[in-house]
């Protein structure tokens, strides 16, 4: 699971949570930017195992953790055990991944809050 910190007007700072660090230690903290982020859905996650390469990580029945080339897609960075908890953030060419998929708490209301904020950021540009 991830603790997701929406407290910074530019950025969203995902950090990984129990389990998810000591697997991942090496990228515990993930800065993503605002202007980055395409979109962000709710959705069950649906992996096409056929489709995706383990870079580094843990990936089995339940548990899928790190970083992984989808074909098709790029690289995208996994974080869940339950697929039905989990926010998918589709990102643009300025970031390292394509997508970052992610289990939370309140799934929904983080969501909400990142739409929020992409928007305030967004006006904020066009100032």
């Amino acid at each position: 699971m991830m603790n997701v910190k929406l407290d910074q007007n530019t950025y969203m700072l995902l950090t990984l949570k129990r389990f998810f660090g000591v697997i991942f230690p090496f990228t515990s903290k993930i800065k993503i930017p605002y202007s980055t982020i395409d979109q962000v859905l709710t959705t069950e996650v649906k992996m096409d195992k056929t489709k995706t390469i383990k870079v580094v990580g843990i990936s089995t029945a339940n548990r899928n953790i790190g970083i992984f080339y989808v074909v098709g897609k790029g690289k995208v960075l996994y974080a869940f055990y339950r697929k039905n908890r989990c926010i998918t953030l589709k990102l643009n060419d300025e970031f390292k991944y394509k997508e970052v998929i992610v289990e939370v708490e309140n799934k929904q209301i983080i969501a909400d809050e990142i739409i929020r904020r992409i928007k305030e950021n967004k006006q904020q540009w066009y100032k």
